[in-house]
């Protein structure tokens, strides 16, 4: 699958998309059938229908009913954004990465009555049903199949796995001696490393911010309020800096990975650096959302005394893009002091995505060459991440439909979700859990206790073992240098 187009620098913003938009009942037609077919070819043979553009490059279709209008986006001519001041049809659709926009919410959307679209235009883009149709249509049936299957005590022959159970993931990696395996960690992985994740309701990073006195607990990230105002981002920096934290069993699993030749590579969410830590070759990780290890002037800086720029034109000066170590920004944060560039007085941000900015280049060309055919990856495990940030929780559906994948977490999130799933009994939600080929298993718990379990399956236990002892000697020794 060619991801060149659809994970492009101009698209791979890391963004939430709204759930609850109220605009797609009125302007979100039905597309099933033969409508759904027009729809897909209309947006992907079309030209910006404004005069004298014709612009075929970050198109959008119109997704109200009788219009499905095509226009550029707005980092082309932004014809799109006119076609909706001059109708008010708020919902569009864009045919590079499949994203859904709502002009009226001013926000990207999710909502299922835009599955039918999706899925058109999924379907004309690479040839396949969008993955939340097939995990929508499997849900249905998946009790009842696994019932027949159960009790004619047989496995079906379309299933990839046995069951959803991390033991048949285990079978299957070493039955088909998987070496491109490709692992998605998030937030989860360094929790027991005194790092907190973003959305645990008591606990997470998001629910302890209200001492920074921010608009919403996402301004911490945002690139934005922090040219306006860096402070609550540095004092926070200050406390998740790298070297404070050792990496977890979780971490050296993947470095694991890595030693026995079967990683294919670690796109990780976290900016911790603890992969780094833990010794994974740059070469297999992808800090999907960048990384403290380097830093950039960015500008927006508070003006000087000498400068009679106001504080809101302060904000919008450019930075210079000098380049700075993690050691020198690590230097002025401990003193207590905000990292300016010494060649223009912006401010200096160390290379993290913030919600604003686009991801980083590594992210598309890696993309570009792992999911570039349907066996580029053999094997996919996603650990400790709740799958809401775009385009990172899209990436586990792009490797082949056969490829199984294993769920490592807390919670069951995106389309391990099936539709009997009782939130007071997981158990429950586990047996029920079931895709269409049999090619998804969970293991429901702390990533950490998931990766031992999956190691002493692999007959890994005890190089793990040994991993984390030596891991753990080489931090304390190191703290004691500090």
């Amino acid at each position: 699958m060619e991801l060149t187009i659809l994970l492009n620098d101009l698209e791979g913003f890391a963004v939430y998309p709204k759930t609850d938009c109220p605009h797609v009942y009125e302007h979100v037609g039905d597309f099933t059938g033969a409508a759904g077919v027009r729809l897909a070819e209309h947006a992907h043979s079309s030209q910006c229908s404004i005069a004298d553009c014709g612009s075929s490059d970050e198109n959008w279709v119109c997704l109200s009913p009788n219009c499905v209008a095509v226009c550029c986006s707005r980092y082309v001519n932004g014809h799109m954004a006119a076609h909706f001041e001059g109708t008010r049809h708020a919902v569009s659709l864009s045919f590079t990465d499949l994203s859904v926009f709502c002009y009226e919410c001013d926000s990207y959307i999710t909502h299922p009555r835009l599955l039918n679209a999706l899925n058109a235009c999924h379907e004309a883009k690479f040839g396949e049903p969008h993955p939340l149709l097939l995990a929508s249509s499997s849900s249905g049936s998946g009790s009842a199949a696994q019932g027949s299957s159960s009790a004619s005590g047989s496995t079906p022959r379309s299933r990839i796995l046995k069951d959803d159970s991390i033991e048949s993931f285990a079978t299957y990696i070493k039955e088909n001696d998987c070496r491109r395996i490709l692992v998605l960690t998030g937030a989860g992985i360094s929790t027991s490393a005194g790092i907190p994740d973003f959305r645990s309701p008591d606990t997470g990073l998001y629910a302890t911010l209200e001492k920074y006195n921010l608009p919403t607990p996402e301004s911490m990230f945002s690139i934005d309020f922090f040219r306006k105002n860096p402070v609550p981002f540095y004092t926070l920096a200050k406390e998740m800096y790298p070297g404070n934290y050792m990496p977890t069993p979780s971490h050296f699993f993947i470095k694991l990975l890595a030693m026995r030749k079967m990683l294919k590579r670690n796109y990780t969410q976290n900016i911790d650096n603890l992969e780094r830590v833990a010794g994974i070759n740059a070469d297999l990780l992808v800090e999907s959302h960048g990384s403290f290890s380097s830093a950039t002037c960015v500008g927006g800086s508070w003006p000087t005394l000498e400068s009679d720029l106001t504080a809101e034109m302060a904000k919008n000066v450019p930075g210079c893009g000098k380049q700075f170590t993690q050691e020198w920004v690590k230097q002025k944060i401990f003193a207590n002091e905000i990292p300016k560039c010494d060649a223009c007085n912006g401010l200096v941000k160390p290379d993290i995505v913030f919600f604003g900015e686009p991801l980083p280049t590594r992210f598309t060309q890696c993309c570009d060459v792992d999911f570039d055919g349907p066996e580029s990856v053999d094997a996919v495990i996603i650990m400790g991440s709740s799958l809401k940030v775009t385009p990172f929780n899209f990436l586990h559906k792009f490797v082949d439909r056969r490829v199984p994948r294993l769920l490592i977490n807390r919670a069951l999130v995106a389309d391990f979700v099936g539709a009997t799933v009782e939130a007071e009994d997981l158990d429950a939600g586990v047996r029920a859990h079931q895709d269409s080929i049999g090619r998804d298993a969970v293991f429901l718990g702390d990533c950490d206790a998931g990766c031992l379990k999956l190691a002493q399956l692999l007959g890994m236990e005890r190089e793990l073992a040994a991993l984390v002892e030596q891991g753990k000697s080489v931090f304390l020794n190191q703290s004691v240098d500090r």
